[in-house]
């Protein structure tokens, strides 16, 4: 998904790969690196076959307790991070808060 919040598709670049980052890398890179909202699409149901393109899922994460703040380099002199710095797991921990859905009484 671009910043306007369009799919897009993916050109495809022969001999290549597509890496998708995660958040945790955005936060690094201070945003120079960005995690995309992304999706993988099934080709065609009546062109499985002629598709090439494979879609794999891996998965990595740091320590729990590892900083995650900008690296040296990624923040301009005279400006401040964009993300506060955390730890791997303080940043995993609210991405599962942030996705659970919460039931009210009624």
């Amino acid at each position: 998904m671009n910043k306007v919040g369009r799919w897009v598709d993916v050109p495809i670049a022969p001999d290549s790969y597509i890496i998708n980052i995660g958040e945790l890398m955005a936060c690094w890179t201070n945003g120079r690196w960005a995690a995309n909202l992304h999706r993988v699409v099934n080709p065609p149901a009546d062109q499985p076959a002629g598709s090439r393109r494979l879609s794999l899922v891996f998965f990595h994460n740091p320590n729990y307790d590892a900083p995650v703040s900008a690296l040296p380099g990624t923040v301009d002199d005279g400006d401040t991070p964009r993300f506060p710095p955390s730890t791997s797991g303080e940043h995993l921990r609210a991405q599962f808060v942030k996705t659970q859905v919460t039931e009210t009484a009624t």
